[in-house]
């Protein structure tokens, strides 16, 4: 919680930013659905369907499972990456790491059966470069309840600034980044322009 009192200017500006970035997460938590395909391994089909009807707790289970017979599967770390981070009390951490390594294997790998969810390769990568954005936003909002942080929200809503900018650029029509990069810019102070 913020330890300031209603009247002192710091706490009108925390609460105008902690009220920014809750609708930051609100905006970000949208997403397309998209029909079931008979064509994903089971386990990776129930899983993206659990998570397509936010059981996120669900997902965990099936996903690790799912780990332990395809552990380079970029598809299966995203959605891990995914439940870690909407649990009740987020690991950031782990969710983060299941992202980048979503990302490598991306990269590094055959593609996964999940791509076909999202249409394009492209796609696919923008999905894992928003849910990074979406951590470090989760990461500022927790800041910015637990405290005064600014340095470090201001770090992270800057971090999320430039992957959601990425993620366009794989994927420029995409409503969901066209709204977290306005959001984001409303939050964020323009640059100082100082030599």
């Amino acid at each position: 919680m913020l330890h300031m009192q209603p009247k002192q200017p710091r706490y009108h500006a925390a609460m105008a930013l902690l009220s920014a970035i809750a609708a930051l997460l609100l905006v970000s938590s949208c997403r397309p659905t998209v029909p079931p395909s008979p064509l994903l391994p089971p386990l990776l089909e129930q899983a993206y369907t659990q998570g397509e009807q936010d059981q996120w707790p669900n997902v965990l289970p099936l996903a690790k499972e799912y780990l332990r017979t395809h552990p380079n599967d970029s598809g299966a770390h995203f959605l891990l990456g995914q439940s870690y981070l909407r649990r009740a009390t987020p690991y950031f951490l782990l969710a983060e790491g299941e992202f980048y390594t979503a990302l490598d294997l991306f990269h590094t790998q055959p593609p996964t059966p999940l791509l076909q969810k999202y249409e394009t390769a492209e796609r696919y990568r923008a999905a894992i470069l928003r849910e990074l954005a979406r951590t470090a936003m989760r990461r500022a909002y927790a800041a910015a309840q637990h405290g005064p942080f600014p340095t470090y929200v201001h770090e992270q809503l800057e971090k999320a600034q430039k992957l959601v900018q990425k993620a366009r650029q794989y994927d420029p029509k995409s409503p969901y980044l066209i709204e977290m990069e306005e959001q984001l810019k409303k939050t964020l102070p323009a640059p100082s322009t100082s030599n």
